[in-house]
């Protein structure tokens, strides 16, 4: 549909910046590495054994354990990060998921605007009655001589 419709846009500077800013962000989402989404916290326990030094008043319990929580389907499991790479994996794989949410609603905004530019253009021209633009007097009515309007970014 996008490139049925192109040769309405007026290509202005504008138009082919949000061109690019789609292609842009269409670029960083395919490179984007693992990602999940969740929080890290750090927790003390206390194992339950009497002697134990945890069990003592004020004592300082069985610590920091790190653990990974996730929203899935209604419920927050948890999922103890044994070691320190498992929580810097963790990290960087939470950190990109965010990066992928903050992407994504760019790519939103950005597509708001071209649909935007679209149905102002499609407005401008004159439609028949059977649903085909009329092309303005000096442009040709083929279809090779539109593919010349085309941004380069969507021949």
């Amino acid at each position: 549909m996008f490139r049925e419709n192109a040769f309405i846009i007026s290509w202005s500077s504008h138009g082919r910046y949000v061109l690019d800013s789609r292609s842009d962000l269409l670029r960083e989402l395919s490179v984007l590495g693992d990602f999940q989404p969740g929080s890290i916290s750090s927790v003390h326990r206390r194992c339950g054994k009497p002697n134990c030094h945890c069990a003592q008043p004020n004592g300082p319990g069985h610590g920091p354990l790190r653990r990974l929580t996730q929203k899935i389907a209604g419920r927050a499991p948890t999922q103890t990060l044994a070691s320190p790479s498992a929580v810097r994996t963790a990290e960087k794989e939470i950190a990109e998921f965010r990066r992928f949410q903050t992407l994504v609603q760019q790519l939103i905004e950005v597509n708001h605007k071209i649909c935007r530019l679209l149905t102002v253009a499609a407005k401008a021209m004159p439609v028949k009655k059977n649903g085909r633009c009329i092309p303005a007097r000096n442009q040709s009515r083929t279809s090779a001589t539109a593919g010349a309007y085309l941004p380069p970014t969507a021949k």
